[in-house]
């Protein structure tokens, strides 16, 4: 049998079967963050199977899985130990497809439940404190970052990736060829969104090869988080839920935003959604919030005048 102990430090090779199962995520053209979690979790089980003298990646059983996650579950959240379990599952199916082993552990396991986490929104006046904030500082380069990912809800590994060929100044246009999934999409901007970025481009700009920089070169999926995060904490916006309101806040915002204009279809092309679902949430959420603002209004208490 193939050996699968865990190496002790990252820079050991890969055992071998791990390294196959690497190479197979790679072929079928995932992130590279994607397969470093698949890869990252598979290593973390096949530890603990060596930590406790379990047997071989061959002979583990339900019962083996099922005592990791019970370990995961005392020192991580739960949705931290759904994404381990997800991960290992990846690699157990890709060991039955391969013939490696016979008989699949986790088939009657259910993923771990997680509790769906409340998004921050910002509402449409903190939207604009943040941008009356920019232009007074003259940070053309966060206006034209928290700009694009209001207009479109694109991603913030999308924006990262962006490059200056990808952008069509006069019309707004953008093609997202490096799209979740590897799913190509074109979205657009306002004429309000490209001023921030001739501006940005015409004053801060530096590597012209993408849309954003930083003096190092590439912006990064991190970066470009720290970024909107820092910003929206300058201008005093407070989130309601989370440590802070980061790149993906944007992406939930826009589609809240435009979901009570926008058709379910339009909204799929446009967000690069698969599931209708999606649009279908956003779509809830701005009727929420128009019953928040229409109470607000219409209180029975304010009637009373009170």
């Amino acid at each position: 049998m193939t050996s699968t102990r865990v190496p002790e430090h990252k820079t050991t090779p890969l055992p071998p079967l791990v390294k196959s199962f690497q190479r197979h995520l790679r072929a079928e053209r995932k992130e590279e963050a994607t397969v470093a979690h698949y890869v990252g979790a598979t290593l973390q089980f096949l530890q603990f199977c060596y930590d406790e003298r379990l047997p071989v990646i061959q002979n583990v059983t339900r019962e083996h899985v099922e005592m990791w996650l019970e370990e995961l579950h005392t020192r991580l959240r739960p949705a931290s130990v759904r994404n381990r379990f997800t991960g290992l599952r990846i690699f157990i199916r890709w060991l039955v497809a391969e013939g490696e082993i016979q008989k699949d552990p986790m088939a009657r396991i259910k993923p771990p439940s997680v509790e769906k986490s409340p998004k921050d929104i910002a509402p449409v006046e903190d939207m604009a404190r943040v941008f009356k904030m920019l232009e007074k500082k003259r940070d053309w380069r966060g206006a034209a970052m928290v700009a694009i990912l209001y207009d479109t809800g694109m991603r913030a590994t999308e924006l990262a990736d962006l490059r200056t060929e990808h952008v069509d100044m006069d019309t707004g246009r953008i093609a997202i060829v490096k799209a979740k999934g590897d799913r190509f999409r074109t979205v657009r901007v306002s004429p309000a969104t490209v001023r921030y970025l001739d501006r940005y481009h015409r004053k801060e700009r530096f590597a012209p090869e993408y849309v954003l920089s930083g003096p190092r070169g590439k912006l990064t999926r991190s970066g470009i988080y720290w970024a909107v995060r820092k910003i929206f904490e300058e201008a005093g916006v407070k989130p309601l839920f989370n440590k802070g309101i980061g790149a993906h806040s944007m992406r939930h915002t826009s589609a809240t935003h435009v979901a009570a204009s926008m058709s379910e279809r339009d909204m799929m092309l446009l967000y690069g959604w698969t599931d209708a679902s999606m649009a279908r949430h956003y779509a809830q959420n701005a009727i929420a919030e128009a019953a928040l603002e229409s109470h607000a209004k219409h209180s029975p208490m304010e009637k009373l005048g009170r």
